[in-house]
């Protein structure tokens, strides 16, 4: 090899040597923003929002039941907890949750965070209820899994 094409190839190798560089920190910063958002989104540490959202939902299985059960005889939605068979919407306060309360088949469960959480009642065809979630200020991302599924039936 002659001076001019040794220049050209550490050229070269030095130009692939950038561009590979340039792609790997390019994938490192994507990579790290991903994972943040999935441990942000997946922390269900003491008090977090997740979790805080998490107990509402699963606190409020009976309240579905209910609510489903009401749908599947009457073909409408229940106006409150006492057309849908439960008891009032403080006999559900914890430490976490303020009320469950039925308000035409939306189910709204305040928290004592000061953050809602309603599930909206959807009937599929075969009669099965599919719940979908709201939480005011919440990305849909950021809420429970079961809310962000295509939906779960009762």
């Amino acid at each position: 090899m002659d001076i001019e094409e040794r220049r050209l190839h550490r050229r070269t190798r030095r130009d692939a040597l950038r561009r590979d560089s340039w792609l790997l920190g390019t994938l490192l910063v994507a990579g790290i923003a991903a994972y943040g958002l999935i441990i942000a989104r997946d922390t269900d540490a003491p008090g977090s929002r997740a979790e805080l959202l998490g107990t509402a939902l699963e606190r409020s299985a009976d309240a579905r039941v209910a609510v489903a059960g009401f749908i599947n005889r009457t073909r409408r939605y229940p106006s409150d907890n006492a057309a849908a068979g439960l008891p009032e919407p403080g006999a559900f306060a914890d430490e976490d949750i303020v009320t469950i309360t039925v308000d035409e088949g939306l189910i709204v469960i305040r928290l004592t965070s000061g953050q809602s959480l309603t599930l909206i009642p959807d009937v599929v065809e075969n009669g099965a209820i599919r719940w979908a979630c709201d939480a005011p200020g919440v990305l849909p991302r950021d809420l429970p899994s079961d809310c962000r599924m295509a939906g779960s039936a009762e």
